[in-house]
C-alpha cells in the first residue's frame, strides 16, 4: 500500500507511505485546500527541527484527469488510460484505526535501534508508531486521500504519488527474484522490497513539483509533517528511506536506461541498502557477502530472526559521530554482516560480525562504533572482520 504524507526539506526530497481502504467520493476542484506543519532538514545533519512554511496560493491542478496525464507523460507503457480514476475522499482519522502503529514501529528493529543506542529510553515505541499513522495523506489502491485541509499544492502533489502507484500496478512485482535474495532483502527490516514503486512514484512525484516552478513559486519538497512530534531521527530515516533514496535510485535507473532499467528494478528489487546507495552494485548485482552469525551465550534468549545491520545502520551509527559525506563514504567499504539480538541476565545485547572491504576500512569502522559507545575490534585472523557488541538494561517494556 502507498501513503501520503507532508513534510517539507531543503534538499527537495520525495514523499508518500502506505496503506487503508474505504468510502468513495469523486474529486477534481481545484479549490480543495489540505493543512500540513512542517519540519526541514539538511542533508548534513539528522536533527529535525519545527518551522512553518509559507506557501505560495494555488498554482497546481487538483484535477485528477490532468494529474493522470501528467503521471502518464513520465511512466511509460504502464498508463492510466481507461482506469477507474475515481478518488475516495476520507475525513481526518477516518479509516486509520485499522492501521497498527506496530507497522510502523515493529518490535525488533525497535529493540535493535535501542540496544545501538538510536533510540533513546525517553521514548514509547507504540507512541511513536502512531505519529508516523497521523501523517498519512493518501493511499492505494484504490486511491484515496484524507481531507487534512492540507494547501492545494501539497494535496496534488501526494495525488500524483497515488496515481503512479495505481498506474504501476500492471507492473510486475519482483518476478525474477529469488526467495533466497528476497529474504537477504528483508533481513534489514527496512522496506527494500519496496523501493522500486515507492522510489518510481516520488520519482514521478518530484518531476511534478519541479514543474510547478512558475516565477519561483515551487513550495520546498513536501515530506512526513511531523510538527510537534517527538520522534527519534533514526525511525524517521527508516520511514523516508523508501521514499528518499528509492526516489534518488529510481530516478538515476531512468536516467541511465529509460524506462526498461525502471522495468528491471520492479522485476528484481534490490536486496541491500548498498545496492540503493551504489546503482552500480545493482546493475553489477554485488550480492552482500554471507556472514556466519555470531555464537549466541548459552544462556542466551533470542529476541530476533536473523538480522543485517547492513550500510543503512552503520551509517546511521556514524553519523553520531561525523558528517554524513564522511559516514557515507565509510560505508562504501560495507561488504556483507550478521546480526543477533538477545536478552541474557537482565541485558538486551546486540552482536553483529561485520565484514568490510579492506582492513583499513574496517579500522575505520572500529573508530566510528568506539566513538559511539559499541565495542568494537577487528579480527586478527580475518583483518576485514570487524566483531562488535554492546548491551543495555533489558527495556521495561520487553521484560
Amino acid at each position: 500500500m502507498a501513503v501520503g504524507c507532508g513534510r517539507t526539506t531543503s534538499d527537495a526530497e520525495p514523499a508518500d507511505v502506505a496503506q487503508s481502504a474505504s468510502t468513495t467520493i469523486t474529486v477534481s476542484t481545484a479549490t480543495s485546500a489540505t493543512t500540513s506543519t512542517t519540519t526541514s532538514t539538511t542533508s548534513s545533519t539528522t536533527t529535525s527541527t519545527t518551522t512553518t512554511t509559507a506557501l505560495p496560493e494555488p498554482a497546481a491542478e487538483t484535477d485528477v484527469e490532468v494529474l493522470a496525464e501528467f503521471v502518464d507523460q513520465h511512466n511509460g507503457e504502464h498508463r492510466l488510460d481507461g482506469r477507474d480514476l475515481t478518488v475516495t475522499e476520507l475525513d481526518v482519522g477516518e479509516n486509520k484505526d485499522n492501521i497498527p502503529a506496530e507497522y510502523f514501529a515493529e518490535l525488533q528493529q525497535w529493540q535493535l535501534f535501542q540496544t545501538i543506542g538510536l533510540v533513546g529510553p525517553e521514548y514509547d515505541r507504540l507512541t511513536v508508531g502512531q505519529h508516523r499513522i497521523n501523517t498519512i495523506r493518501g493511499l492505494c489502491c484504490p486511491v484515496s486521500m484524507w481531507d487534512n485541509d492540507d494547501h492545494p499544492l501539497l494535496r496534488s502533489s501526494v495525488l500524483v504519488h497515488e496515481l503512479a502507484h495505481l498506474a504501476d500496478n500492471s507492473r510486475g512485482r519482483g518476478e525474477e527474484l529469488s526467495e533466497e535474495d528476497a529474504g537477504i532483502a528483508e533481513r534489514e527490516q527496512i522496506g527494500l522490497l519496496a523501493v522500486p514503486s515507492e522510489g518510481n512514484a516520488s520519482r514521478i512525484q518530484r518531476l511534478y513539483e519541479e514543474e510547478l516552478q512558475d516565477n519561483g513559486a515551487r513550495p520546498e519538497r513536501f515530506l512526513f509533517g511531523w510538527g510537534d512530534a517527538d520522534v527519534p531521527d533514526a525511525m524517521v530515516r527508516v520511514w523516508e528511506f523508501v521514499y528518499v533514496e528509492g526516489q534518488r535510485f529510481m530516478q538515476e535507473l531512468s536516467e541511465r536506461g529509460g524506462q526498461p532499467f525502471i522495468e528491471m528494478a520492479f522485476d528484481r528489487p534490490p536486496v541491500s541498502s548498498e545496492q540503493v546507495y551504489d546503482v552500480d552494485a545493482y546493475l553489477d548485482q554485488e550480492m552482500p557477502l554471507d556472514v556466519p552469525e555470531p555464537q549466541l551465550p548459552a544462556n542466551a534468549a533470542s529476541l530476533s530472526s536473523p538480522l543485517t545491520l547492513g550500510s543503512f545502520v552503520l551509517q546511521l551509527l556514524a553519523e553520531e559521530t561525523t558528517s554524513r559525506e564522511l559516514a557515507q563514504e565509510l560505508v562504501t567499504s560495507w561488504a556483507g554482516d550478521a546480526a543477533v539480538l538477545y536478552n541474557v541476565d537482565g541485558l538486551q545485547c546486540v552482536e553483529a560480525n561485520i565484514v568490510m572491504d579492506t582492513s583499513t576500512a574496517a579500522d575505520e569502522l572500529v573508530s566510528v562504533l568506539e566513538d559511539t559507545s559499541i565495542d568494537a575490534q577487528r579480527d586478527l585472523q580475518q583483518p576485514e572482520l570487524v566483531r562488535m557488541k554492546r548491551c543495555i538494561p533489558t527495556p521495561v517494556e520487553d521484560q
